[in-house]
This record gives C-alpha cells, structure tokens and sequence, in this order.
C-alpha cells in the first residue's frame, strides 16, 4: 500500500529482499571493472563510482550491458551510482528493453540491499528522489518523489 507523505512524495514499506550478490568482473578498454549482479525479483547489475569505472563510461556501455550476455544470464538493469557526500548517491539506470530512464525505484532497492545499509539514504535521479530506511521487522520504507503527468485521464 502506498501512502501520501508529503506533498509530492509517497512511500511504501516493502521487505528487505533476500539476495545472493555475485560481483562481476569485465573488460572494458583495457582495464578491468566489477559490477554487482543481484535479482530483488528483477535482476540488475550495479556500479559504484567508487569502481575504476567513470560515468561517462556507464553511458557508453549501459544499453549493450543491459541487453545481458552469458556471465548475466539474460538482459538486466544496469545502474551507477556515486557518492555525493556520506548518506547521499546520485544515479544513473540503462533499463532492460528500454534505455535510459528517468526513475528505477528497484535499483535503488537493490543499491540499498546489497549495501547492508540499516540506516537512511537518498539517490538522486534525473526524474527524482528516493529515501530508503529500515524500518524495522525486516521491512524498508521507501518514500519517493511523484508527479502527475496525465491528469483526469485513465488507461484501461
């Protein structure tokens, strides 16, 4: 269920998923990178600015990468993520079958899960913020920012 928490925010309390992490190494230009393949009920391969690997990067080899290949088992979400100061990242994600998207609620899920992290954190995308707490009992609470795009229109 999701609930109004503000003005332009909801959020939803979901269960910390179960995962296996499997790191990733691959070639790229010479030098190596590792990548985090985990699936929350889709699977996604994560990047950490961190990594040897440069944003500029990520947007040249995102949609290849999402398309999958055999060390992924399938096309996936491919996502990167840098630190912008202790408890706030920003990101980007290249969506299986679809490119690059604005917003990826399960990305940032699956950044957080694999994470270990049991204290609060925001990421920023090019659509919007999401903020991730655990909030006890196994549960996240993730409260993100929404906007109306289709007014007093439904699609059936």
């Amino acid at each position: 269920k999701a609930n109004r928490e503000r003005e332009n925010f909801i959020s939803v309390e979901v269960k910390v998923p179960v995962v296996e992490a499997v790191e990733l190494e691959l070639a790229l230009n010479k030098k190596s990178i590792v990548g985090t393949l985990v699936n929350i009920g889709n699977p996604h391969l994560l990047f950490h600015g961190d990594n040897k690997l440069t944003k500029e990067e990520f947007v040249k080899i995102a949609p290849t990468l999402s398309r999958g290949n055999t060390q992924t088992n399938g096309a996936v979400n491919v996502s990167f993520f840098w630190r912008e100061s202790a408890d706030c990242y920003r990101a980007i994600v290249c969506e299986r079958g679809v490119g690059f998207t604005k917003f990826c609620g399960s990305a940032a899920l699956a950044f957080w899960t694999i994470n270990s992290f049991e204290k609060n954190i925001s990421i920023s995308m090019p659509g919007g913020k999401t903020e991730l707490s655990y909030s006890g009992d196994g549960f996240v609470k993730i409260l993100a920012s929404v906007e109306e795009i289709c007014p007093e229109k439904t699609f059936l």
